[in-house]
């Protein structure tokens, strides 16, 4: 069985500086609502929404994904589980000519 700590050993080794513990999770929502998560972890790329995303896999971890946090209820009871919020590269907006007539948007 795995323990607490083996979780946060691993999830600091993977995400030194991007890691919180029994984070408030109120302070991310537009609500201003919510109890507090396991871990919330910061990832800036999308290799490193692969690497926690392989983490919570390997692990058998509970997890969602937030981004803004907009419109987002989270129970006063928290989340027994790791919150993985999207910064970084995940705030761009870019769009391309697809087509004559047509324009792709990538959020």
């Amino acid at each position: 069985m795995t323990t607490t700590n083996h979780l946060q050993e691993r999830l600091d080794q993977l995400f030194p500086d991007r890691v919180q513990y029994d984070c408030s999770l109120k302070m991310l929502t537009s609500f201003k609502i919510g109890g507090n998560a396991f871990a919330l972890v910061t990832v800036h790329s999308v290799d490193e929404l692969q690497k926690v995303l392989q983490f919570v896999r390997e692990y058998d971890v509970r997890w969602e994904i937030i981004g803004k946090g907009s419109n987002l209820l989270i129970s006063d009871a928290g989340y027994k589980g790791v919150i993985i919020l999207l910064d970084g590269d995940f705030k761009a907006i870019t769009s391309q000519q697809a087509a004559e007539d047509e324009t792709r948007v990538i959020v």
